[in-house]
């Protein structure tokens, strides 16, 4: 069933193309379906991923995302393997403009990468971690701007969508009556203009 999949992939004139997709689509869910029935799961999540950047590669998002999502409750113990599939997940709720969502698959990257369960000593694993970390806090801030108001980046009850890193406090408001300077409105209102008006190219970033 792979094999044939590959050669449906493969032929890529503009008559048959479409078919052939749809065609290669149909015999990978069959390759992952029996990997499953013969409890092969490792296999199974690879031809998911398999499928999922083919589909991806059409700008299929919609159709990508529950097949990122079996991936991902196969892989739930691989670290490194789950944030690879997060980041694919983020990037196709991007492109659908799904904020909401994509801001979650942030935070759980994030999350992921935190906990101790997780860590992993090897150098080259803490380095992919670290540039994942970065990637998913820059569109966490973007999003975060995109989706809350302003009054809640700085609440102690939402810490994941909170930006109180980035604030500057006047020495003046640390002291004063004023405990929990906000992010000023108008700025507020302007960063947010900008993400809006920012060209989707930054789902590549992922």
């Amino acid at each position: 069933m792979f094999i044939q999949a590959e050669d449906k992939l493969d032929s890529i004139n503009a008559v048959s193309y479409n078919e052939n997709a749809d065609c290669a689509t149909m015999c990978l869910l069959r390759a992952a379906k029996i990997y499953e029935d013969g409890e092969l799961f490792t296999l199974a999540a690879n031809v998911y991923i398999y499928l999922c950047d083919a589909l991806m590669r059409r700008k299929r998002w919609a159709e990508t995302l529950p097949f990122l999502n079996r991936a991902l409750e196969i892989l739930s113990r691989d670290k490194m393997c789950s944030l690879q599939v997060l980041r694919r997940l983020a990037a196709c709720q991007l492109n659908l403009h799904d904020w909401p969502g994509a801001l979650n698959s942030c935070l759980r990257i994030q999350a992921m990468i935190i906990d101790p369960e997780c860590i992993d000593e090897d150098t080259s694993t803490v380095e992919l971690c670290g540039h994942y970390w970065v990637t998913a806090e820059v569109f966490r801030v973007f999003l975060a701007l995109l989706t809350c108001p302003s009054q809640r980046l700085n609440t102690q009850d939402h810490q994941g969508y909170s930006l109180d890193q980035y604030f500057t406090y006047d020495e003046q408001e640390l002291f004063g009556d004023k405990q929990c300077p906000r992010l000023d409105e108008d700025l507020f209102l302007h960063l947010q203009s900008l993400v809006v008006s920012a060209p989707l190219s930054i789902p590549n970033w992922f």
